[in-house]
Parts: C-alpha cells; sequence; structure tokens
C-alpha cells in the first residue's frame, strides 16, 4: 500500500520529534516517511512533557508547545486507523500534496507507455 499523506503542522512537527530536526531545519523533513508506530510513540512522548518542556525541545516550534499535544493524538490515531503503515510527510499545503501527487500519476502513466 502506498503511504498515507500527511500535511504540513502537526505532521511536520512529529516529523521533526521523531527524527530530532531542529524546527529552524524543517524543510528536512519534507518526503520522510514515518512508521505508524513512530507517530504513535511520539504522540505519547510529547503528552508526557510538560508544555515548558515541549517548549525547550528544540524540535518544537515554541509557539505551538500548547496546541501540539491535541495535533499529534489525532494524528496517532488517524495513522492508527490506516490500512498503510507508513505515512509520507508533505511540508506543503493540501494543493502542494494534491500537485505532487498528480505529477507521480503522470510519471507513472508516462512510465507504462
Amino acid at each position: 500500500l502506498p503511504p498515507l499523506l500527511a500535511l504540513a503542522g502537526t505532521a511536520t512537527t512529529v516529523a521533526c520529534v521523531a527524527r530530532r530536526v531542529p524546527f529552524e531545519e524543517i524543510e528536512r523533513v519534507h518526503g520522510m516517511v514515518l512508521e505508524r508506530d513512530e507517530i504513535v510513540a511520539v504522540a505519547r512522548a510529547l503528552a508526557d512533557k510538560t508544555c515548558e518542556e515541549r517548549r525547550c525541545d528544540p524540535c518544537i516550534e515554541p509557539a505551538r508547545a500548547d496546541v501540539l499535544v491535541a495535533g499529534a493524538l489525532l494524528f496517532a490515531r488517524v495513522a492508527a486507523r490506516s490500512s498503510s503503515s507508513k505515512v509520507a510527510i508533505s511540508d506543503g499545503g493540501l494543493r502542494w500534496a494534491l500537485a505532487e501527487r498528480t505529477l507521480a500519476d503522470l510519471e507513472a502513466a508516462a512510465l507504462r507507455g
């Protein structure tokens, strides 16, 4: 199965935390693929931290520290219910993801002839 696609915001922050990428380098997570178990583990770890601990984590933008847990838990729940065990991360929004998917489909069709 192809990976589930997660866009921007919480998804990119969870990827930063999972792979220890500083939030200032968030563009590095674009295209990264996370395992469902990684997402669940990060959501649980974030929920176990205080807001101040999250705010001091170099992988989390301080302004997102207070809302991140709710988004991460929801993200983990969606990932857990997906039939795919992998989630691809996009730092673009919905239009970016649709454009990427369309280009991938066109490339695949061209290769098939």
